[in-house]
């Protein structure tokens, strides 16, 4: 028995949903799906999610930003992509963003 419950037809229209999803006018929203496109990294969606990332770290609340920059300390910190949005996390006017991406 496979352990993906998925087929790669299937994965696509996930993943196609996702990056729907990330650009809805919800914000809770957008905080779901970024959480789902972090998980991807490991995936063959790798640049995709990243560079959709990188987009949010300009565009979204500071409380989504926060949540990103916790979450992505957990993966290859190393990536250029991940450093350049903790860098972009040190220059946010908020606070609390920047707090977290200084503590990378």
């Amino acid at each position: 028995m496979s352990n993906n419950i998925l087929n790669d037809s299937e994965k696509g229209y996930f993943f196609q949903y996702i990056m729907n999803a990330s650009y809805s006018n919800n914000c809770d929203e957008r905080f779901m799906t970024m959480t789902v496109l972090i998980k991807l990294l490991g995936s063959k969606y790798r640049e995709i999610c990243l560079t959709r990332l990188v987009e949010m770290i300009d565009t979204e609340p500071y409380n989504n930003k926060v949540q990103m920059l916790y979450r992505l300390k957990e993966t290859d910190i190393q990536d250029s992509k991940i450093q350049y949005i903790f860098d972009k996390g040190v220059a946010d006017s908020h606070y609390w963003v920047r707090k977290v991406a200084l503590e990378r």
